[in-house]
């Protein structure tokens, strides 16, 4: 069986590129229309989120952020929503579910142990 790239797994890659190469306005553009054509396409919501949180814009990135838990997380994931709300939106509810998130994922890290332990008042 032969495998047919098409315009939308083309355009997936090209912005997977521009986010390898924090290229994160085009990573953006190519994201957002990767999703305007392939709604649940988790990659561009990832890539999206990641270029919007590069691009300072924390709650559009918060936002496309949950959007994308639909999706497995990533470490890196889980770790800007933490930081977002710890540090930029100042919600330490979700800063403490992000931190609980990540110390069950990886339950060796004792930053973020700690960092879930000060988000949570524990």
């Amino acid at each position: 069986k032969m495998y047919r790239f098409n315009d939308d797994v083309i355009l997936g890659y090209l912005a997977r590129l521009y986010h390898w190469t924090g290229r994160w306005q085009e990573a953006l553009e190519a994201a957002t229309e990767a999703i305007r054509r392939t709604p649940d396409a988790c990659h561009a919501k990832l890539i999206h989120a990641d270029a919007l949180y590069a691009g300072l814009q924390y709650q559009q990135a918060a936002d496309a952020y949950e959007n994308a838990r639909s999706c497995p997380l990533p470490e890196d994931a889980l770790k800007n929503i933490a930081k977002i709300y710890e540090l930029h939106l100042q919600n330490p509810a979700k800063a403490c579910e992000a931190y609980t998130e990540l110390s069950q994922k990886i339950p060796d890290n004792d930053y973020y142990k700690a960092s879930r332990d000060y988000q949570c008042g524990l």
